[in-house]
């Protein structure tokens, strides 16, 4: 989901250690791919899943906004949501 706010109005039993590193090998291998393709995103630091999903998720998408503006960084981050709402079962 994207949105300028919200609020949880239940618990999402579903994200738990194999969701959450199942979303951080996504967004780190989609990172990678931005990268490969565009040399000039060297200077982002190579993301490792330490990091985390949601910094993860953002070098991904911040990529995708150098490389394509702010409605790739959109499209990059509705992505993100649907990988969620497909790994967590949520319509």
């Amino acid at each position: 989901m994207v949105a300028p706010r919200g609020r949880l109005v239940r618990r999402i039993d579903a994200w738990n250690d194999r969701t959450r590193e199942e979303y951080s090998q996504r967004c780190m291998a989609r990172a990678n791919e931005i990268a490969a393709e565009a040399p000039q995103l060297e200077a982002w630091p190579e993301p490792a899943i330490a990091a985390g999903p949601a910094l993860l998720g953002f070098i991904a998408a911040r990529m995708a906004e150098e490389l394509g503006g702010v409605e790739a960084y959109s499209e990059e981050r509705m992505r993100q949501s649907a990988w969620l709402a497909d790994l967590l079962a949520l319509e």
